[in-house]
């Protein structure tokens, strides 16, 4: 159960370590039941790392410079640092000034020295140093020379004299750095005071190469030592880290010397710490672990959700691993300037505000299942990823991947309610299915060479599809070997790093199955098959099916080499007399008898990433019989349809016919996939050359409606007390979906209504979270008073601080039909002061995503902008941000509708050479490519004339 503690925050420290006697500063009124400071009277001190925890942190096995195990891709030679020394604790001081932007630092090093060294080469970035001696057998001798490597982001000490393995040694570095405003590193982030003060706080982000921004350091996930960390806080501010609070002095200046409890043994960029003016709330779990999370003063009311959450996650995982959470505390704190959506770090995991902070009673039921993913997502890390590492970054999904499914697995356990499993099918999956049709696409583990790269691969296809191939195997293996081998796997490698025949090995140990054949041909080359039925033979209530498996792209096309690729296949039948035992397709054919004699489903339950494309007598089998699948298997349905029209694998009216079956369906996350099928057929005809474009999108827009409105008509646009939460989701989807389709004057009048009642109380409940972006779009495009329209929807934007409407307003307002607004919304987002730049992709989303008059509206505006602005946006996000940076690039592809448009656009960023945006730059054409495809598709089917739509029933 959880708890809060009322009064003034006290410091979570060991008794012993308590300073008596300490006069702090009076803490202002706060509401009832925050805390300003953190208590807890006897936590369990830290366990020791594992026995042998250095020798298998370090094994020389891991050390191994290439990789050729990849199935598709060429050795790598890996950027690493020599490994004649090695770290084994870091004890690190640091000062950070709120004022100047400024930190000083020292850190002494305890080294293991392998083999006779001259000179030290650590990783250090953006970092100048002040002095630096190296100490071995407790003779001192000073650093000859300091020297910095930019490109490859070290620095090396040379020494005076040369020091020998097997001495007891010790470096010793002073430094001076800057709290950037990068959202990397050792950075600072602006909050809004309760007074309406601007102030800031200071905070880190480390993963994947940032731990030298801060310090010089072995950066790298293998180099794992244990950190000793003391923070100078200044006057007024706290400061909170990994572990807890080992003393707290206050200094005559003011300021607060806190020093914590050393880490467990761990990757540099697990590394954490925050300072600044905290409130927060705490619980405890059944086995005494304290849980808290943290926000910025005035808003803990909003932390309540994600505590309990992060309690009933901490519990679950206890169990499911059989392994307890090895810290005495785990921190879930908000940060306002926040790059990703959280980063695990090992006992104080950071988060976006928008992904903790929640009022249950105003938040979208979307909402609530984002936060209560991220943080089950987060707290997965704390064993598989900080407990157990991976060996290099090339495989990153060992870490990402498995968290994403665990994310699922866990909050479906503490929210069964909410259908989560067929959620994870809905986004998860076919988001990695998306992904991973495009040529441009990687392995699951896909090789690193240069540290740096490795945020490319923080994809669809590491945390996506690599979640779906742990569902898979959890599928094939059953619960409780699949477990057994996670445990064991967890212990073997506790504290040290890993690889992932590791994994596969513990799941053979467990099983007695080949898991590594499977699971390697899943993971080791990138793509996934289109299993076509070829034939089907029935004879004596049983059906033969004859299968091949090709490579499935989402272009359709097929080149040389192409039919070369081939998987581990299991093949799950289901049919109206049950789910049949597990095949499996090794070859590139083969056949599998069905006992049925009705229909047959193949990838029963969803629980393969692949596509299925049936012969039309199957298909129209079960299309006949769709309300009788389970909600996983009408989504496969419905995604497949699509994916195989978008690649010419089948007509555009063999998807409309699959469609037209959904007439009555309530499943809301069947729902979004009918909805992405719309958008695919809306995409294809904006794409192409069809003369009576509105005409043609009109009709479409009638059979959506067709199949959507008496469902929003059922439903309202209203909550009612006894809807359940299912429910709340579906009536977002599909009334918001009607609001985006139909064009007529009643949707906009009533949409009109709840807009002004909400202008003018921001507490009327007409305009809901569920509704208001699509509220909100319709009004700014229809609404006649343009200007005014804008000019109160910033308003509302700069008077909020709730991060998720803020979105949801600088995404509404690039809807509107007007280019020269556009153009000011634009400049508005990146100059007017008011959006963070981590929020300022989705403005630009809006605006890409304008399809006024059924064509790419936005479009014109957007090149335009980057041909003119590219030097200000870069510098504004560029500069800032990479990872968020590449949502851009992508972005410039994603409206183009001719393959002169994508060769230049190609040609534009090329030209600008910027690290760490290739794959970006790749991926964007190749979907640039596929939506052409489609359009020319679409033009020269019967889909593009009035009359066929005219013929369509439900």
């Amino acid at each position: 159960m959880w708890t809060r503690h009322p009064g003034r925050l006290l410091s979570l420290s060991l008794s012993l370590g308590s300073v008596q006697g300490v006069s702090r500063p009076a803490p202002r009124e706060l509401p009832p039941g925050v805390s300003r400071r953190l208590y807890h009277a006897t936590p369990p001190p830290p366990p020791p790392p594992a026995p042998s925890a250095i020798a298998q942190a370090n094994p020389g096995e891991n050390d191994t410079p290439t990789r050729t195990t990849m199935a598709e891709t060429e050795p790598v030679q890996r950027e690493l640092l020599p490994d004649d020394v090695l770290p084994v604790e870091y004890t690190l001081k640091l000062e950070p000034n709120l004022e100047t932007f400024k930190f000083t630092g020292s850190v002494t090093i305890d080294l293991k020295v392998q083999k006779p060294v001259k000179a030290l080469t650590l990783h250090s970035r953006q970092l100048a140093f002040d002095s630096a001696y190296i100490e071995a057998d407790g003779v001192k001798q000073p650093v000859e020379g300091i020297s910095t490597n930019v490109k490859d982001t070290t620095v090396t000490f040379a020494l005076s004299e040369e020091v020998t393995a097997g001495k007891k040694t010790k470096l010793v570095v002073d430094f001076i750095g800057t709290l950037n405003d990068q959202m990397a590193g050792f950075y600072r982030s602006r909050y809004t005071a309760t007074d309406g003060s601007a102030r800031y706080m200071a905070t880190t982000q480390f993963e994947a190469t940032d731990a030298r921004r801060c310090f010089p350091c072995w950066d790298e996930p293998a180099r794992k030592a244990v950190f000793h960390v003391t923070i100078v806080a200044p006057k007024g501010l706290e400061a909170v880290s990994n572990m807890i609070e080992k003393r707290s002095v206050l200094l005559k200046d003011g300021r607060r010397e806190v020093s914590f409890m050393p880490t467990p043994l761990m990757s540099s960029y697990l590394l954490a710490f925050c300072v600044g003016e905290f409130d927060f709330i705490q619980g405890t779990t059944k086995e005494g672990t304290i849980v808290r999370c943290i926000c910025m003063p005035g808003k803990a009311a909003d932390l309540q959700f994600a505590l309990h959450t992060g309690i009933k996650a901490t519990e679950f995982y206890n169990d499911f691993f059989n392994i307890a959470y090895p810290l005495p505390k785990l921190d879930m704190i908000a940060i306002p300037d926040f790059a990703a959506g959280a980063m695990e770090n090992w006992g104080l995991v950071t988060y976006r505000e928008v992904d903790l902070l929640l009022n249950p009673a105003k938040a979208s039921q979307a909402q609530k299942e984002r936060v209560a993913t991220v943080v089950t997502h987060e707290i997965a890390h704390q064993w598989f990823g900080n407990l157990v590492t991976m060996a290099w970054w090339d495989d990153l999904w060992l870490n990402e991947g498995f968290a994403c499914w665990m994310q699922t697995f866990c909050a479906d356990a503490i929210y069964p309610q909410w259908a989560l499993t067929e959620v994870y099918v809905s986004v998860m999956q076919s988001g990695a299915l998306a992904a991973d049709a495009l040529r441009s696409s990687h392995p699951i583990q896909v090789p690193i060479g240069r540290a740096e790269t490795v945020e490319e691969v923080f994809d669809r296809v590491s945390y996506q599809k690599g979640g779906s191939v742990v569902r898979m195997a959890y599928a094939l293996l059953g619960r409780d070997k699949f477990r057994a081998g996670l445990t064991s796997y967890l212990n073997k490698h506790s504290y040290a790093n890993t690889e992932s025949a590791d994994l596969w090995q513990a799941w053979e140990d467990a099983s007695g199955q080949p898991i590594k054949d499977l699971m390697s041909s899943w993971t080791e080359q990138m793509g996934f098959p289109l299993i076509t039925v070829d034939k089907a033979t029935r004879a004596g209530g049983k059906v033969t099916l004859e299968v091949s498996q090709a490579w499935f792209l989402a272009d359709g096309s097929v080149k040389e080499d192409d039919e070369k690729k081939q998987w581990v296949v299991p093949l799950i039948a289901g049919t109206s007399d049950g789910v049949q035992p597990v095949t499996y397709l090794k070859e590139k054919s083969g056949s599998i008898e069905v006992k049925t004699g009705g229909w047959v489903k193949l990838n029963f339950g969803q629980e393969i990433p692949l596509r299925v494309k049936y012969t039309p007598e199957l298909l129209e089998d079960l299309s006949n019989v769709l309300p009788s699948l389970s909600p996983v298997d009408r989504m496969g349905m419905i995604n497949d349809a699509v994916a195989l029209s978008k690649a010419g694998k089948s007509s555009i009216v063999d998807l409309v016919n699959v469609m037209k079956g959904y007439k009555g369906e309530k499943n809301v996350n069947v729902w979004s996939q009918l909805i992405s099928g719309f958008a695919s057929l809306k995409k294809g005809l904006r794409y192409s050359s069809v003369d009576q474009k509105q005409d043609v999108n009109a009709a479409i827009n009638r059979f959506a409606l067709g199949l959507a409105k008496p469902i929003a008509e059922e439903l309202g646009w209203d909550h009612k007390d006894a809807d359940s939460d299912v429910t709340k989701r579906l009536r977002a989807s599909v009334v918001s979906f009607v609001i985006a389709t139909e064009d007529s004057d009643a949707t906009f009048a009533e949409a009109k209504r709840r807009f002004d009642a909400y202008y003018a109380d921001r507490a009327n409940p007409l305009l809901h979270a569920d509704i208001r972006n699509s509220v909100m779009k319709l009004v700014v495009r229809k609404g006649g008073d343009l200007a005014g329209t804008l000019r109160k929807l910033r308003e509302i934007h700069d008077a909020t601080d709730d991060s998720s409407l803020r979105r949801d307003l600088t995404a509404a307002m690039g809807a509107a039909p007007d280019k020269g607004a556009l153009r000011e919304q634009l400049a508005w987002i990146t100059e007017g002061g008011t959006v963070r730049t981590q929020d300022m992709i989705f403005g630009f989303f809006g605006v890409a995503m304008n399809t006024t008059n059924s064509e790419n509206f936005g479009k014109d505006v957007l090149k335009e902008y980057y041909a003119t602005q590219y030097d200000a946006l870069y510098s504004l996000v560029g500069e800032t941000s990479k990872m968020i940076f590449a949502s851009f690039v992508n972005i410039s592809f994603a409206t183009l509708t001719t393959e002169d448009e994508v060769v230049a656009m190609e040609k534009f960023w090329k030209e600008k050479n910027i690290e760490g945006i290739s794959k970006t730059i790749c991926t964007g054409m190749e979907e640039a490519r596929s939506g052409i495809m489609m359009g020319q598709q679409f033009a020269s089917s019967a889909a593009a004339k009035t009359s066929f739509w005219e013929g369509v029933s439900l």
